[in-house]
């Protein structure tokens, strides 16, 4: 279970495990597996559980805290998610496929899942991402974005001026700067430094801190947080 806040690179850690692995990436995007028809979503998921039982891999579940959450209010879906979640819990039960297949879920807010994702022999690997409040980390992150976008020739000084002036900015954030700079092909320190000045970040500090330290509460292993 990857927590965190929006931009801070779950999804992107996601998709690189599989390649990783030598393993086949099976990914559930972009909200619950639904369809109007009677029976239809849970056939959408006996099919997902299917190829992975045989093809094995990766199975990576993006925004899992919209597409299972609690279940203690009322759902509205004729029981459709929680008939949906007892597929999957039972499938993660099945011992024949320990080793086989890898589950993968990326959530920012990961109190909003019900406790019986998360318990033992389910989500309970909590993999913490956090905002990059050191400007050090925000170096790495500008170095990394650089070499993705085949910006390396760029001067160091222009990312360290960004990267000493970005607090709390998400590697989303980072990259958006990148970006603009690159659609201006400009890339001077003087120019670092105005565009730092006029963005904004995509969260909130105050806002971004607040998930931070709910992302290490829910953090199981204190040693991934030092």
């Amino acid at each position: 279970l990857m927590v965190g806040a929006p931009g801070t690179g779950k999804s992107i850690m996601a998709e690189v495990i599989a390649p990783y692995l030598g393993a086949a990436l099976h990914e559930q995007v972009g909200g619950p597996i639904t369809s109007s028809l009677v029976g239809e979503n849970e056939q959408r998921m006996r099919d997902t559980i299917t190829a992975l039982r045989h093809m094995g891999g990766v199975w990576y579940m993006d925004e899992g805290d919209k597409q299972f959450s609690s279940l203690d209010g009322w759902q509205g879906d004729s029981g459709v998610q929680m008939r949906q979640q007892m597929q999957l819990h039972t499938f993660m039960a099945d011992p024949t496929i320990r080793g086989h297949v890898l589950f993968l879920m990326c959530v920012n807010r990961p109190f909003s899942l019900p406790p019986s994702m998360t318990r033992a022999g389910r989500f309970d690997i909590v993999l913490p991402f956090l905002a990059p409040t050191k400007p050090d980390e925000r170096l790495h992150i500008l170095q990394a974005l650089a070499r993705r976008h085949g910006l390396e020739d760029t001067p160091l000084k222009v990312w360290e001026v960004i990267a000493q002036n970005t607090r709390f900015w998400t590697g989303a954030d980072l990259e958006a700067c990148m970006l603009t700079m690159a659609r201006r092909a400009v890339f001077t320190v003087e120019f670092a430094k105005e565009l730092v000045g006029q963005l904004r970040p995509g969260i909130d500090p105050d806002k971004m801190v607040a998930m931070d330290e709910e992302t290490k509460s829910f953090t199981r292993d204190k040693r991934l947080l030092t």
